[in-house]
């Protein structure tokens, strides 16, 4: 069941705003791991952050794994770059707009072509 049809409970209107700064890669990797568990960011960072982890529903789970399987290549690219970039080599010119396109076209796989959120 999607986020969206889930019944409400009844949660105190959250008013206080913390900024927090990530790398291109960093905001990449949760928006991808919020939508894998169909979560906005906001909720995946607050659940992880007040309770040390992520409370998957199996239901939200209906990614196909072809998308999975080229979400863990995709992981594994970026990892060889982050540990290239580690050992002294400066970022690849294009990788913010490259992380940028990857981000969208996952979430329309994720999301079945619906607009991201």
């Amino acid at each position: 069941m999607s986020r969206r049809n889930r019944a409400k409970k009844f949660e105190p209107k959250r008013s206080q705003t913390m900024g927090i700064r990530f790398t291109p890669e960093e905001r990449f990797l949760l928006v991808i791991r919020a939508a894998k568990l169909d979560m906005s960011v906001s909720e995946y960072i607050r659940s992880f952050a007040l309770t040390g982890r992520v409370t998957v529903n199996k239901a939200a789970n209906d990614v196909p794994n072809e998308v999975i399987f080229e979400l863990n290549k995709i992981g594994t690219n970026l990892n060889q770059i982050a540990r290239v970039m580690n050992k002294g080599a400066g970022p690849p010119p294009d990788l913010s707009r490259l992380c940028r396109s990857i981000e969208r076209y996952i979430l329309e796989q994720i999301t079945n072509g619906a607009p991201p959120r």
